[in-house]
């Protein structure tokens, strides 16, 4: 690998052979364009010699294309790797690049995954790769990121940029088309945290199968519909709103139980400072009265009325 200065015209933009992201046109981050202006390239991209005159992008995409659409630059300082250099050696410098970017994520994985089996197998893909992208060499962690493969293509998109959780996005395969994309538009619609993305699965997939009916009908029921379109409630409003609706559908006899404690605890006119508390999920009849005191000495003045009332 050398240094060369390579005319954009003799760049073939459009052959992917190594891009892990999952498309061509990813939008490119304006912080990037901003920091070529004020700083130059800082890290130049690494292509492969195709033949004479021709070559294709290794690593760089986003780099070589803000310099030459948006700068409009007709060439720059590259790394060139010889037409002799094997497909699976540049596939592993692209995700070299991707792991120190830190733009590694589960997509850029499974994309990797399945061009890296067109060189090599399983068994040799786990033990060189999967250790360098922080995994154990168990081959079903290569099955696992395969598997995001089967996700439409927004909700792989959604994936590589962060917004789709992984293990959420793992669950959601695993469902018909139209539940997969209604799950999807609640999660865009309200910004879910990777942890609501996990229980709105969850509970959404029980409820299904608790009532033998779809997730489709569930989201779209006129209670959902309710929060969702609600309009003066903000995201974290509604998002409160609905994982409140599905824990009440999911565990009716424990909201119902919480229902009836709130009553009797507030028929008892506890001052501030005192609460009390049921067992845990109402597993036993127990509850907790808890008094603070000040100090020991205040302690002590009612300690004998306590005990006697405890007797």
């Amino acid at each position: 690998m050398q240094a060369e200065r390579v005319l954009f015209s003799h760049v073939d933009f459009t052959d992917d052979t190594f891009c892990l992201t999952p498309s061509l046109d990813q939008p490119i981050p304006e912080s990037l364009t901003e920091s070529i202006v004020r700083a130059g390239l800082l890290h130049p991209p690494i292509l492969k010699e195709k033949s004479k005159n021709s070559y294709c992008i290794v690593t760089g995409w986003k780099r070589l294309t803000v310099l030459r659409e948006t700068l409009v630059f007709s060439a720059c300082n590259c790394l060139v790797l010889r037409s002799e250099t094997s497909d699976l050696e540049c596939l592993s410098k692209a995700l070299e690049d991707a792991l120190v970017s830190e733009t590694c994520t589960p997509a850029t994985r499974a994309v990797f995954f399945q061009k890296a089996l067109r060189h090599l197998d399983e068994e040799q893909l786990s033990r060189r790769f999967l250790p360098a992208v922080g995994l154990s060499t168990h081959i079903s962690h290569i099955h696992r990121s395969l598997d995001l493969l089967k996700l439409e293509e927004p909700l792989f998109h959604a994936l590589h940029r962060g917004r789709l959780d992984e293990k959420a996005a793992l669950e959601i395969i695993k469902l018909p088309f139209g539940d997969r994309m209604a799950l999807f538009e609640v999660v865009e619609a309200l910004h879910l945290s990777i942890g609501n993305q996990r229980k709105i699965v969850v509970a959404c997939k029980e409820l299904a199968a608790r009532h033998n009916s779809s997730i489709i009908s569930i989201l779209s029921s006129s209670e959902v519909s309710e929060i969702l379109d609600h309009p003066e409630a903000n995201i974290p409003q509604k998002t409160a709103n609905l994982m409140a609706l599905l824990h009440r559908q999911r565990f009716p006899r424990a909201t119902q139980a919480e229902k009836e404690f709130r009553q009797f605890r507030g028929g008892l006119n506890l001052p501030n400072s005192v609460t009390l508390e049921h067992a845990q999920a109402f597993e036993k009849d127990s509850v907790t009265l808890t008094i603070p005191f000040q100090n020991q000495e205040q302690l002590q003045k009612v300690w004998p009325d306590i005990k006697k009332l405890l007797r």
